[in-house]
């Protein structure tokens, strides 16, 4: 803004690396003629905009356009009062729909807060009046409140607790969360000590750090057996492992949702004992309400140079509780791989493929067994790389061979053409109190935010629990696990839905 000038506003844009010609031109030529045109917020490639009709007047439209496209939408006329003071954002997540939302709450003078919610669908009014609501609002009650909240984003949703009281209230109500979209809660993980009986214990512990534990980890939901193990978590359901007794290997697989009690014990999948497998669960509610269940085949093979055996994936078998049948899959990648490494690189299901780390790249299979797939690591060079995913992309950990102390973080930004970048690099130095600590020696990175950049770590004697946020680049320790607490640390996002497929018991 400058009054020595006219127009005294103007837009501007400046790229990232501050370098070249700007990217977008922002005088925005594609929207429909009106006097000025002010930008109120931005989401994920689209802009919200005010237009004014003309100079004398606040009168002004609200617009939501694409500048890499040039598309726009002008909304509808919200009938509001021109002395209104309104504060608008824009809610738009191209991975869960494709339509946007434009939230726009206003206070009078009589202190009343006036919410409106308007999509490129249709317009709600959402109205928390302090005084006496209008006739109209009569019919707005909290439950459709909830009813449309609960399409949001989990960052939109976190962002309207500020509206007023009455909606943090109603927004942490403990019925109202269950309807509300999700995210990362806590950790599951055990512990072994000889010296108790049982040996080893189930354990979880939430997020903060802080309170009782969401979830109970004694699984009482499931059927009666002598010992249970968990193998893997994704999106709100757990893999688990049913010994049968003690004094057998015999086991069955049953996978579990702990937030609602629900649970599917799976069939038998006909292998010998001596087989190695390595069972992996892949879940996506955003997809199917549908579950699949992975093992990797293994055949070890003797490699003599090294003389030791290594275990080959020969195929996949893959169960679906859709047909509540496993299948056999013969390995479609063009050679020999190897996901049975001495350290746990973590397995990511995401774009309805299982990833997964070998000794060089990462390998995929989706969901059929028809399509299979291989991703270079981001650094060739590098130490072997642990994946996790955040944002709906997938991650990758490494350590430069020659700092062993470095960690590198990248970003899988274009997942079609293997496009990986650098997002951040800390030392070991940095993140644990000046200690020259290792990766898989001294710490483990068991996983990170879904909905930001936080990673969480695992380290030290104790397996003390520590978030890093990497865009402040501040760390937290959130608690002491233990010194018998041992991998794997499941991450758990609950899933209250109880829209699961037939069969569940």
């Amino acid at each position: 803004m400058n009054h020595e000038r006219c127009p005294y506003t103007a837009r501007h844009f400046t790229n990232v690396t501050g370098k070249g010609m700007p990217l977008v031109s922002p005088t925005f030529s594609f929207l429909p003629q009106c006097h000025d045109v002010d930008l109120l917020d931005c989401c994920n490639g689209l802009l919200l905009c005010r237009c004014y009709v003309s100079r004398g007047t606040f009168q002004f439209h609200y617009a939501v356009c694409n500048p890499a496209t040039k598309e726009w939408v002008m909304l509808p006329d919200a009938n509001w009062a021109i002395e209104e003071n309104h504060t608008a954002c824009l809610c738009f997540d191209p991975a869960i729909s494709s339509q946007f939302h434009v939230p726009d709450w206003r206070r009078r003078e009589c202190k009343q807060e006036h919410i409106q919610l308007c999509t490129n669908k249709k317009l709600h009014n959402i109205l928390d009046f302090k005084g006496e609501p209008p006739q109209q609002a009569a019919s707005i009650t909290d439950e459709l409140i909830v009813e449309i909240l609960r399409r949001l984003p989990v960052r939109s949703v976190c962002r309207f607790k500020c509206v007023s009281k009455s909606w943090r209230k109603l927004i942490a109500d403990h019925e109202h969360r269950k309807k509300l979209p999700q995210t990362l809660s806590g950790f599951f993980y055990k512990s072994i000590d000889y010296e108790r009986c049982p040996h080893m214990a189930r354990h979880f512990t939430n997020a903060t750090g802080r309170g009782m534990p969401l979830v109970c980890p004694t699984f009482s939901f499931l059927p009666q057996c002598h010992h249970v193990v968990i193998l893997d978590s994704c999106n709100g359901l757990l893999l688990c492992r049913c010994h049968v007794s003690r004094e057998t290997l015999q086991f069955q697989y049953a996978v579990c949702n702990p937030a609602t009690g629900e649970c599917v014990m799976l069939p038998d999948a006909n292998w010998a004992i001596d087989e190695n497998r390595t069972a992996c669960l892949c879940f996506d509610p955003a997809i199917s309400s549908h579950f699949h269940v992975l093992e990797y085949v293994e055949d070890e093979e003797y490699v003599e140079d090294e003389d030791e055996y290594d275990a080959l994936v020969t195929g996949v078998v893959i169960y679906s509780s859709k047909t509540g049948l496993w299948s056999l899959h013969v390995n479609g990648w063009d050679d020999e791989v190897m996901v049975s490494l001495p350290v746990d690189r973590t397995r990511v299901f995401l774009n309805g493929f299982l990833h997964s780390v070998t000794t060089c790249d990462i390998v995929a299979v989706d969901m059929e067994g028809k399509k299979w797939r291989k991703i270079p690591m981001p650094d060739p060079d590098g130490d072997i790389g642990i994946i996790h995913q955040t944002q709906g992309r997938l991650c990758a950990f490494n350590v430069d061979p020659n700092d062993i102390l470095e960690l590198s973080i990248w970003f899988l930004e274009d997942y079609d053409t293997d496009n990986w970048i650098l997002k951040h690099t800390v030392s070991s130095i940095n993140l644990f109190g000046r200690k020259k600590y290792q990766l898989d020696f001294d710490y483990q990175v068991i996983a990170v935010h879904p909905e930001c950049n936080l990673i969480f770590f695992v380290y030290g004697w104790h397996n003390t629990l520590m978030a890093y946020e990497m865009d402040r680049k501040e760390v937290r320790v959130i608690r002491k696990l233990g010194h018998e607490s041992c991998l794997p640390y499941l991450p758990y996002v609950p899933m209250f839905s109880e829209s699961l497929p037939d069969g569940w018991c």
